[in-house]
């Protein structure tokens, strides 16, 4: 296979995991967040409380640290134009929460709407912002190297 051919499928491989990668890199996340806080909340030595009492915790911080892990690595997989992938992913993002929240709250479906509500939403566009500013930093240190 000639290197211009494989260069060109693995650009596109990695524009079509964009997305993807990083709806997947935000929920892989999830799991050290919940044994981090089940290991220095539930089981730890200093402060031990129920299980029941992590779960708030918990659902604040999801949303937080989903949203800017998948603008920041769905921005790192794209080959080029990373900064303004990291700003469609975050409006993707807050859309597709939005569209969710709404659905949620017309739908009928009886929910705690606290846990679904505006708060949530600006919280994971607050963080995905984060994401767009990290992305932005990395680009000025590239910039600044060339």
């Amino acid at each position: 296979m000639p290197e211009d051919l494989k260069y060109r499928l693995l650009k596109i491989g990695r524009w079509i995991s964009v997305i993807p990668g990083g709806i997947l890199c935000g929920f892989i996340v999830l799991f050290p967040l919940h044994w981090i806080l089940y290991y220095t909340l539930v089981k730890g030595s200093m402060v031990q409380m129920p299980i029941e009492d992590m779960a708030p915790i918990e659902r604040f911080l999801s949303p937080i640290l989903s949203s800017i892990i998948f603008v920041y690595a769905g921005a790192r997989i794209a080959p080029k134009k990373q900064f303004a992938v990291s700003i469609i992913l975050f409006v993707f993002g807050v859309l597709i929460r939005a569209g969710m929240m709404f659905f949620v709250r017309f739908s009928g479906i009886e929910l705690d709407m606290s846990f679904y509500g505006v708060s949530r939403l600006l919280l994971s566009a607050l963080a995905g912002g984060i994401g767009v500013f990290l992305i932005y930093i990395k680009a000025n240190e590239k910039e600044s190297e060339n």
